[in-house]
């Protein structure tokens, strides 16, 4: 029989590495201040993680307000 899908709030946020994640791209934000997304990516060496990683760490971050977009695209801590 096959196993129930996930609870509709089990969405990866809780996940200890996401969380870890998510505190690398608001913690980069303070120190550096607002930066385009490319930006961001170098300083954090997103390019050495896991497909998509970078790309959830920073939609979780938006979500959770921890982040905000400026009306020129970059990424800014709230």
């Amino acid at each position: 029989m096959p196993m129930p899908p996930p609870n509709p709030t089990t969405d990866g946020r809780s996940d200890p590495q996401t969380r870890h994640e998510v505190q690398q791209v608001v913690r980069a934000l303070r120190e550096e201040g607002p930066a385009p997304v490319t930006r961001l990516e170098e300083v954090l060496g997103a390019r050495f993680w896991d497909d998509g990683r970078f790309e959830h760490a920073v939609a979780v971050a938006l979500t959770e307000g921890l982040v905000r977009r400026g009306t020129d695209g970059a990424l800014a801590s709230s």
